[in-house]
């Protein structure tokens, strides 16, 4: 694939463009699966062709919900948590032990586990509460119209 994409780093865009972009590849789900709309939830990373939750093993205290909060465009986080009741998904987490500092400007850059490594049921998944105003949807951001100067 062309562009700076290595196994787990890699974003596809709809014209084709591969290449690195961490707010294209962060969603926060609420506890009915939806998009959240109070900046609380559970965090998926589209990895390898897939929306994968993160592991709540291994996560270090408070830096890496920040980073992943900062990365969707938050001002920060007030909480982290592992999942429970019901809002936990079946999909089982791809992502674990992610041992951010807090100056990381995307989760994948914190060292971590993925794919195989990973050994985490659905019920072990990382819940957050970001703080601010981001995007949950983990969709590109809209390009903003181009100037026209007469």
């Amino acid at each position: 694939m062309p562009g700076p994409c290595s196994r787990h780093y890699c974003f596809l865009f709809p014209n084709g463009r591969s290449g690195y972009s961490a707010r294209h590849r962060l969603r926060l789900l609420a506890a009915d699966g939806s998009p959240s709309i109070d900046g609380k939830g559970r965090p998926e990373i589209f990895m390898e062709r897939a929306w994968v939750p993160i592991c709540s093993s291994g996560v270090s205290a408070g830096a890496a919900a920040g980073v992943i909060c900062k990365s969707m465009g938050f001002s920060g986080t007030s909480s982290s948590s592992k999942c429970s009741g019901g809002g936990c998904g079946n999909a089982a987490p791809g992502v674990s032990e992610l041992s951010c500092t807090g100056a990381e400007s995307e989760p994948l850059a914190c060292p971590h586990q993925a794919g195989d490594d990973v050994f985490c049921a659905a019920s072990e998944s990382l819940v957050v509460a970001c703080t601010g105003d981001g995007e949950t949807q983990g969709r590109p951001a809209k390009e903003a119209p181009p100037q026209v100067t007469m």
